[in-house]
């Protein structure tokens, strides 16, 4: 049987529980919450129940970056921040390019 799932375009803000942010991002639920106990990643302000729906791009990237890279979650996570910079920095130069 195969799995079959559908998925729902969701926004940024968009709030979800953490199975879900852990089924949407093919991983383990108890991924989710060591990242959470780490601080890699952080629940919705004002509920520590849900996340925001951004994070589950997120957990996909530190999952494939550990699984690549052989990294844990804090070396999969200051990598991901490292490279969110340099695309900000690119960006920020191409804009002032005339």
């Amino acid at each position: 049987m195969t799995d079959r799932r559908t998925f729902v375009v969701l926004r940024g803000e968009d709030l979800l529980e953490a199975q879900e942010v852990a089924w949407r991002s093919g991983v383990q639920l108890a991924f989710v919450e060591h990242l959470v106990h780490l601080g890699v990643i952080e629940p919705a302000p004002g509920n520590p129940r849900l996340f925001c729906a951004e994070v589950t791009l997120r957990v996909r990237r530190i999952a494939r970056y550990e699984d690549e890279l052989a990294v844990g979650p804090m070396g999969a996570a200051i990598i991901l921040d490292l490279l969110d910079r340099i695309e900000r920095l690119e960006a920020q130069l191409q804009a002032r390019k005339p």
